[in-house]
């Protein structure tokens, strides 16, 4: 067109064949508009910008007589962006389906779903620790603290109550544990770019490891523990810097798994001071200590009104017994009162540390060994404090022992060997032994007032056999869990100038969950499986590349990126969605990081 004039479209005449064609079938000497070109007013010249549009002849007239559009300004013609087309032999491929990405994890999730219904089926109603589990039952009857534990796992059966059945309980543990690998995944897809198949192999040890299986379906608090922990670490690593209500959400969970297990008031302290390191915020620190303290104080006193001193439980026994394994108390000399807890045998020859707290030969079980009037678990607290403080390096021995203990590829027999047969499942059931069990009460009295049955063990076929089968041949071994611990720690170690990054925190919390048990008590299998989903997070975010936000997700006004809100004053030129096949342009036809060739002119993003 000569002097670069703007072609006219007569009213109701078609478009030519170049115009439908787009921008394969446009003339030579017919260059497309380009995005962001300044409009040309008629002889060629660039229109400024703001000025007012010329008048056209055999432009459309509005009421007033004007030519174009209201106001009688004129009509802009029709400019139409072409798409670049695909390249040739390549079609546009169909959008993914989403599901196709958690494929690998969905199927991993369904076998762990499915081994736990054949526990349900095959064990009614459910497994049994003697004594631990007949002492939180007849808690649960009557809701009060507890004096050698946390109350937190009586109140969850308390609250199941109603159901009147202990199989309703081991059908809400076995979904705490499934929710627990979903936590471990979701963390993991949010925070590295790992693969779904990755992050589904990391979550597998919690959601098909028979061991894991087992202790759900045993009336314990180890379930109800891990799911807390596991959500908390969950929320204080679900952003670069956990909101203001995510971190009191975190410090209220703690405290929760606190009143429920008192190795989590270990965890609580570590993840607080890992929350500092990251630089969270004062805020949000705030919140997470003050969603802690006030539960906390609520149950001291509440422990109060039950044993005059404020507390969560009065369980010095526990540590006396592990000094029990290296006192020698010819060299630490302790007062009279003290010296009737000394062990009597050398020190060749000492039981396991858990042996002293239930065996009736145990000094602290003699009676008389207490002289009355004496507070034992005060009584048992000063003991251990001299032992320790007078003998460091051998209760850094006892304890790296006995911690040691986790990494054995068959099971170590501890404290005896019947252990290994509680902790796996069982060819038949036994009746209920027809002794005190808590409080002077039996067993099976205890398990008849809470569900109106005996509460003996029914093993049935063939879902205990496939149970069993199941459990002979998926089992997390000691040295397994060595290596995921060790892929944590490498990944704390490269992180190294960031303090460890996203890595520290869920791994210094698995690890406080592994080494403080053998050091305040005694090692014990089922101890170290609230550490696992930890370690296997630690483990998968020292492969994965952290990546803070997510793809694609922009925030106003950050002033990066395209979009509006890039521009100065925050204000910009929206994207403009590009074709398959244009750089920076996605294959399923959104927007890429810039712009198309071939057209003139640019987006503005700041």
């Amino acid at each position: 067109m000569p002097g670069g004039e703007l072609p006219r479209r007569t009213p109701g005449a078609s478009r030519p064949a170049a115009a439908r064609q787009g921008y394969g079938g446009a003339r030579p000497d017919a260059p497309p508009y380009a995005v962001g070109a300044a409009p040309q007013a008629p002889g060629g010249a660039p229109r400024a910008v703001g000025a007012a549009p010329d008048a056209v002849d055999g432009a459309p007239q509005d009421a007033g007589g004007a030519p174009g559009g209201i106001g009688g300004g004129m009509a802009y013609p029709e400019v139409r962006v072409a798409r670049m087309p695909a390249e040739p032999g390549k079609e546009r491929p169909r959008r993914r389906n989403p599901v196709l990405g958690h494929l690998v994890f969905l199927i991993v999730l369904a076998a762990g779903a499915g081994i736990r219904a054949a526990a349900v089926l095959g064990y009614q109603p459910a497994l049994w620790f003697w004594a631990d589990s007949f002492a939180y039952v007849n808690a649960g009857l009557d809701p009060r603290p507890m004096e050698s534990r946390p109350s937190g796992y009586a109140l969850f059966l308390w609250l199941m109550r109603p159901f009147g059945s202990f199989p309703a309980v081991m059908v809400a543990q076995h979904l705490m544990g499934l929710a627990t690998g979903v936590l471990i995944y979701a963390v993991i897809r949010r925070r590295t770019r790992l693969r779904g198949w990755m992050a589904a192999l990391a979550a597998a040890p919690v959601l098909l490891d028979a061991h894991q299986v087992q202790i759900e379906h045993m009336v314990l608090a180890e379930s109800l523990f891990t799911l807390l922990v596991t959500a908390a670490v969950t929320l204080a690593l679900w952003r670069d810097r956990p909101a203001v209500w995510q971190a009191g959400a975190a410090g209220l969970l703690l405290i929760a798994a606190s009143l429920t297990r008192t190795i989590g008031l270990a965890v609580l302290i570590v993840i607080l001071v890992m929350m500092l390191i990251r630089r969270v915020g004062w805020r949000a620190l705030t919140a997470a200590v003050m969603a802690s303290v006030v539960p906390l104080a609520a149950y001291a006193f509440w422990f109060r009104t039950a044993y005059g001193d404020f507390g969560l439980t009065k369980s010095n026994v526990f540590l006396w017994s592990r000094t029990m394994t290296f006192a020698d108390c010819d060299r630490l000399r302790p007062p009279e009162d003290e010296a009737r807890l000394c062990p009597t045998e050398d020190l060749g020859r000492r039981q396991a540390a858990p042996e002293y707290i239930w065996s009736p030969t145990s000094p602290i079980r003699i009676e008389g060994n207490v002289p009355k009037g004496t507070d034992k678990n005060e009584l048992a607290g000063r003991f251990a404090r001299r032992a320790i403080l007078g003998q460091p390096l051998d209760f850094v021995k006892a304890g790296l022992e006995d911690f040691a203990r986790t990494f054995k590829w068959t099971p170590d027999p501890y404290p005896d060997p019947g252990i290994l047969d509680v902790y796996r499942f069982p060819r038949s059931g036994t009746p209920l032994p027809q002794v005190a069990a808590s409080r002077g009460r039996t067993a099976q009295e205890i398990v008849t007032e809470y569900s109106g049955e005996s509460g003996e063990l029914e093993v049935n076929y063939p879902y205990a056999g496939w149970v069993r089968d199941y459990q002979d041949v998926v089992l997390l071994r000691g040295p397994m869990i060595a290596v995921i611990l060790l892929l944590g720690l490498g990944g704390v170690l490269v992180r190294w100038r960031r303090l460890g990054g996203d890595v520290l925190l869920p791994w210094a919390a698995g690890m406080t969950l592994l080494m403080v048990p053998p050091f305040i008590a005694a090692f014990d299998h089922r101890y170290v499986l609230p550490a696992v989903p930890l370690l296997c997070l630690a483990a998968a975010l020292a492969f994965g590349a952290g990546r803070g936000s997510r793809p694609g997700r922009r925030r106003r006004g950050s002033g990066h990126g395209h979009g509006y809100g890039s521009g100065p004053g925050g204000l910009g030129t929206p994207e403009i969605p590009e074709g398959p096949g244009l750089p920076g342009g996605g294959d399923d036809g959104r927007a890429g990081p810039g712009p198309a060739p071939g057209l003139r002119g640019t987006v503005s993003g700041g």
